[in-house]
């Protein structure tokens, strides 16, 4: 039963809600009040203290007071429910936003000391390695420290891809954990110190030289951190929030902004990534989808984009100011930041497709295999053609592929409010025994849906994907 209650609650928060408790008692204690049961009038006790002493957090106390009430069982009617909300905007009137993390500038990444080294005797070894990657993946300070090497994948495609299995984090109370990937960003040249994928590149080859008996076969032991100690031991939290708090030092970024609004803490790489991402052109959407913000709360980091220092490189262009070149202090041209962006987008929106679009894709793959075969019995044509419909719905078709065996009705499929006239070849669809919502043209299109689909049979204008 201990358990039970104690995970109702993330590791990282527990200190928080027993010291919030503990103010409740003593703030109450001077009204000469107890905490149980809740009251009117302990509520405007305890709003009153919050008021009077500057608190910040009392909108976040009185709702954990409230909070506590409910579990134990207390009946919180209508009148009180209303003296809480007044309290809440009483406490907070005047007293201006909560303290947010400061972001580091993701254009001048390459400054920081790129020595393998810890910059503090407690600190992680690469340390520019673990801000690039902490920035690039939008990364809380203990997501950093409990990642592990085994857990890092380097694909070494065209261009390199970098994958990050992320540990569960505090919102992710299942523990399902997260895959993220990024591409390079190097453009075929050299490789950047920025760069998020060389950046994981170099630190996994840190590691093979550091630690040679904690690899079998070239991979790293299941609890050798990405980012460990010199010990090999992994960095506490403690010791992330000062690697970054030197970085923000080494780059001349102020650790508390002049009105103390903003300062740097263990949450400031999750800001700088949102904010960098924005002004290389990357949607809010796949910022959102990287960053793992299953809220709008992303919108918060990305309109910072647009003040201070960056609201003179919205003005340069659509893209913003692109990164700095590591070999110079030159910018990289307009057309480099597309491709960059492009490529991010890329490697990060394939990471976060949804396991049911992949299950969906290779069901229907199976079953146009099955139909495909029987027909091709039936008519003794060429067994090749289930071959193509896999590879059609499986994967995005080369220009110069074969044409699948589709079933062209020869007509416009298009959606009732949409403009564009263009003519589909229908790959399932009218005539077959699928649920009209499965029914998908060869570009993917899925006309069937809610029906919404109405067929033109007049539209001399061809699908460029389908045709």
């Amino acid at each position: 039963m201990a358990e039970l209650d104690l995970d109702v609650y993330a590791a990282s928060t527990r200190a928080t809600v027993k010291y919030r408790r503990r103010l409740v008692d003593t703030l109450l204690a001077d009204w000469s009040e107890v905490a149980v049961p809740i009251s009117h009038r302990k509520i405007k006790c305890l709003a009153a203290s919050l008021k009077a002493g500057g608190y910040r957090s009392a909108s976040a106390v009185l709702s954990l007071y409230k909070i506590d009430a409910e579990r134990r069982g207390e009946v919180l009617g209508p009148s009180m429910l209303r003296l809480l909300t007044d309290m809440h905007r009483s406490c907070a009137r005047g007293r201006g936003p909560a303290v947010a993390a400061a972001p580091l500038p993701m254009d001048r990444l390459t400054e920081l000391d790129g020595s393998p080294e810890p910059w503090s005797n407690l600190g992680p070894l690469g340390p520019q390695n673990a801000i690039v990657c902490g920035t690039w993946w939008m990364l809380r300070e203990l997501e950093l420290a409990t990642l592990r090497a085994a857990l890092v994948e380097i694909r070494e495609v065209s261009p390199p891809v970098a994958v990050l299995t992320l540990p569960a984090s505090k919102n992710d109370f299942e523990g399902l954990g997260a895959t993220r990937a990024l591409a390079c960003v190097c453009l075929g040249g050299p490789p950047r110190r920025d760069c998020p994928c060389h950046a994981v590149w170099d630190q996994k080859l840190l590691l093979q030289r550091r630690f040679p008996g904690r690899h079998a076969g070239g991979q790293p032991d299941a609890d050798l951190p990405l980012f460990p100690l010199r010990s090999g031991a992994p960095a506490s939290k403690s010791a992330m929030v000062a690697m970054i708090r030197e970085a923000a030092k080494q780059l001349g970024v102020p650790a508390v902004s002049a009105d103390g609004a903003f300062r740097i803490s263990g949450h400031s790489l999750r800001p700088s990534g949102a904010q960098g991402l924005a002004r290389l052109g990357v949607d809010v959407l796949t910022i959102q989808a990287l960053g793992r913000w299953g809220t709008t709360t992303v919108a918060q980091y990305v309109r910072g984009a647009s003040t201070s220092e960056a609201a003179a490189a919205s003005r340069a262009g659509p893209l913003g100011a692109a990164l700095a070149a590591a070999s110079g202090p030159e910018r990289l041209s307009s057309e480099d930041v597309a491709r960059q962006a492009a490529q991010v987008a890329k490697a990060t929106l394939r990471s976060c497709m949804p396991a049911v679009v992949h299950r969906l894709r290779a069901e229907l793959a199976k079953e146009v295999a099955s139909r495909t075969a029987r027909e091709s019995e039936s008519s003794s044509s060429d067994s090749s053609s289930s071959d193509s419909s896999v590879e059609l719905l499986a994967s995005t078709p080369a220009p110069a592929a074969p044409e699948a065996p589709a079933r062209d009705f020869g007509e416009t499929v298009a959606c009732k409010s949409s403009r564009k006239k263009l003519r589909h070849r229908v790959l399932i669809g009218p005539g077959e025994s699928l649920d009209a919502t499965r029914w998908v043209t060869v570009c993917g299109w899925r006309f069937g849906a809610a029906g919404t689909a109405r067929h033109v049979i007049d539209s001399d204008a061809p699908c460029q994907k389908c045709w």
